[in-house]
């Protein structure tokens, strides 16, 4: 029996400290985070009245999608620190040059890591569990049209013959041409173009996923009361955005 009572006392311990560690002690920190209102400096610098400043309407759909979809699987959205884990901070989309507040601008700064608040506003925190495909923390910054997004979900090899993502077929629908929205059919040739006399569409859902995937900029002005000292990420330019 004593045995038996030794063996549950340290398969609890094994079990429930890692729980405790990293699961409770990490929820029991962040879920009383709120927006936080900007300073009267701050404001001049600030995009909205407060951080972060939140997305609805389609945004929020899209965001749903994305989290239906499993595209978190191969993309991560998380800006990870250089000095803690490797470079992900100049692999991921954009190389951002700071504005402090004391003025001084074109002053190169690396793109900011990210913060429980960046996903203040999120149901499901896409953080991500591999980088199969690039970190999407910052997509909103590539000059991408919504046609290009629409046809990289649609059908990744039409744009990159060697693209191992799966395309999202069930969020288009392929329609006669002249029967529907034919404006906003995608420019599939080849292989990939549907058969003679159709087009292929986005659907409702399929412009939420990009209009989400648009509004990925997680460059918003961290309070001074949050982070010590407030920085601005700005874009340096089109030649800042490596395409990837």
């Amino acid at each position: 029996m004593t045995q038996i009572r030794s063996f549950i006392i340290l398969l609890a311990i094994t079990f429930g400290l890692p729980w405790f560690a990293l699961i409770l002690m990490p929820h029991m920190s962040f879920k009383d985070l709120a927006a936080t209102p900007y300073s009267e400096d701050e404001l001049e610098l600030a995009d909205g009245s407060s951080y972060p400043p939140g997305g609805a309407g389609r945004v929020a759909n899209g965001h749903a999608i994305y989290t239906a979809e499993g595209c978190a699987y191969c993309h991560t959205q998380m800006v990870r620190p250089s000095d803690q884990l490797g470079t992900d901070l100049w692999r991921d989309e954009w190389n951002g040059r700071g504005l402090d507040w004391e003025g001084d601008e074109g002053k190169p700064a690396p793109i900011r890591t990210l913060r429980p608040e960046d996903y203040l506003e999120e149901t499901v925190a896409h953080l991500g569990i591999q980088r199969t495909g690039p970190d999407l923390s910052n997509f909103g910054w590539r000059n991408l049209s919504e046609t290009q997004i629409h046809q990289s979900l649609y059908s990744p090899r039409s744009l990159n013959g060697r693209s191992n993502m799966p395309g999202y077929k069930n969020l288009y629908r392929v329609q006669r041409k002249g029967s529907g929205a034919g404006s906003k059919a995608l420019p599939l040739e080849g292989e990939f173009a549907p058969k003679e006399g159709y087009e292929v569409v986005p659907t409702p859902r399929a412009d939420a996923l990009v209009s989400y995937l648009k509004s990925l900029r997680k460059d918003h002005l961290v309070p001074k009361s949050l982070s010590g000292k407030g920085t601005a990420a700005t874009a340096a330019g089109d030649d800042a955005v490596p395409q990837s």
